[in-house]
């Protein structure tokens, strides 16, 4: 999906991973990887004005939820999220979560 995603933008961006899956049991988000930098660069943090989330499918809404929350502690003003299939319980919990 971000090769499709990617070749719809006027230019190229940049792309960070932000891996996370269901835990089987629980039910809950399991983040297993992050990329994101959350370092400065010269003093001055690099947080974009606009993050993409990327989900395949949202079916109860929890993974992209934690996603957001944790774009939303990165700094991040303006998230969208983008999925081929959902459910609608999953839209309506990403919706209640991050309203804008």
């Amino acid at each position: 999906m971000v090769d499709a995603l990617q070749s719809l933008l006027p230019e190229p961006v940049p792309i960070h991973h932000l891996g996370m899956y269901r835990e089987k049991t629980t039910l809950d988000p399991v983040e297993y990887y992050n990329n994101l930098p959350y370092h400065k660069v010269g003093g001055e943090s690099k947080v974009p004005d606009l993050a993409i989330v990327i989900d395949p499918i949202i079916a109860t809404g929890s993974t992209v939820c934690a996603a957001i929350d944790t774009l939303r502690d990165w700094g991040v003003p303006r998230i969208i999220a983008v999925s081929v299939l959902a459910s609608q319980a999953g839209l309506q919990k990403a919706s209640e979560i991050w309203p804008q």
